[in-house]
């Protein structure tokens, strides 16, 4: 969709009525959105730029983020922008540090395939490995408890 002449549109229907459009125009700087949604009509130019790849031959497209002007591969509606400009965080940053370790001795205990207390090892692991990861999941529980006890 972003080659240079494209051009496009789509619709969003609710009940056999167009709730919203969006119109797609683009040339090899830019790519132009015009959409209409609650009534309002907005033409929103997006600049993009161009990098070349080491591993292919030909171009890689970019979108510059309207708001602060960041490379992005993709920006995010209803303001296309990136995600650092909508605060838009992955859910590991939003659980914070504190929850670490507990989701640490979660993660070994699905790779043993254990549902609430840790099973015995599982036939073909290594004595070492398993271990291991029991003290990684004990470790994770108590850093958890110590974390819950201190905040």
């Amino acid at each position: 969709m972003l080659s240079p002449g494209h051009r496009g549109s789509l619709a969003w229907r609710s009940a056999g009525k167009e709730i919203a459009s969006i119109g797609i125009e683009a040339d090899f700087n830019s790519v132009r959105f015009r959409y209409t949604s609650q009534g309002r009509s907005v033409d929103l130019p997006i600049s993009l730029d161009h990098t070349q790849p080491g591993y292919m031959p030909g171009w890689r497209q970019w979108f510059l983020c309207p708001e602060c002007g960041r490379r992005c591969a993709l920006l995010y509606a209803p303001r296309f922008a990136c995600r650092i400009c909508l605060d838009l965080r992955y859910e590991s940053q939003r659980s914070g540090r504190r929850f670490q370790p507990i989701k640490r001795a979660a993660r070994v205990l699905a790779k043993l395939g254990g549902q609430g207390a840790l099973p015995p090892r599982p036939k073909g692991m290594w004595q070492r490995t398993y271990d291991n990861l029991r003290r990684e999941y004990a470790g994770g529980l108590h850093a958890f408890a110590g974390n819950v006890l201190e905040g």
